[in-house]
């Protein structure tokens, strides 16, 4: 299954369920899984293979699993578990290539684990506002690769997990609206406070724009 038809089986699925259910079911407490695209980048500077302009915003995905705990009618914790495919776009327009002009577009690609733990205000039983730290931690990252000494693929990406600390800090703030049956839609935008790259290399952050649905496994009216 691919990701345009996994999206359009939980829209479906919200759609239907919401319908069948009554108003007052909506949960204070849930628990769920959700997947969705994001729009990634980096802020700063960032010394890439690829030389050009860096850290042109990219489409990507995120998977996980999240809950929201109760703490009383409006205020509760949002936390989860994330697999956050990131990156961003080397763009140059001047490049050449023996006498002819050319012009490319290279991809960096992470992978990144975040723990999000933040603080969620819910002024109607439907709609949730967020804010607070996130937790990253790069599990890996690659490049084209752009090196003359040692022939490879056109396509080949190098390992660059090097250039990079691993863990980082991000602040999150966003929203999301609950469906009926407790399926909910989420927009929240992310950016990175702490260095991504090491001073060699730049001091990029990373920052993410997510939409995701949510589907929920467990739920506490």
């Amino acid at each position: 299954m691919n990701l345009k038809t996994a999206i359009l089986l939980l829209f479906l699925c919200s759609f239907y369920t919401s319908s069948a259910q009554p108003p007052d079911k909506f949960p204070r407490s849930f628990a769920g899984a959700y997947l969705g695209p994001n729009l990634s980048g980096f802020t700063g500077n960032y010394i890439s293979n690829i030389p050009g302009e860096t850290g042109k915003i990219r489409v990507r995905t995120q998977y996980g699993f999240y809950g929201k705990i109760y703490i009383n009618r409006d205020f509760s914790v949002f936390t989860g578990l994330e697999l956050v495919l990131n990156g961003a776009l080397t763009k140059d327009k001047d490049a050449s290539s023996a006498t002819v002009a050319v012009s490319y577009i290279a991809k960096t690609n992470l992978s990144t684990f975040s723990i999000p733990g933040l603080f969620t205000f819910t002024p109607q039983e439907y709609l949730g506002v967020v804010v607070g730290p996130q937790f990253d931690y790069i599990l890996s990252a690659t490049e084209p690769w752009n090196r003359s000494d040692v022939n490879m693929p056109n396509d080949y990406q190098e390992d660059v997990i090097e250039k990079y600390n691993r863990i980082g800090l991000s602040l999150a703030v966003g929203a999301y609206y609950m469906l009926l049956n407790g399926t909910s839609m989420h927009l929240r935008y992310t950016q990175g406070i702490t260095e991504m790259t090491k001073p060699q290399f730049g001091n990029a952050r990373p920052y993410t724009i997510q939409f995701y649905l949510g589907i929920n496994i467990y739920k506490k009216t």
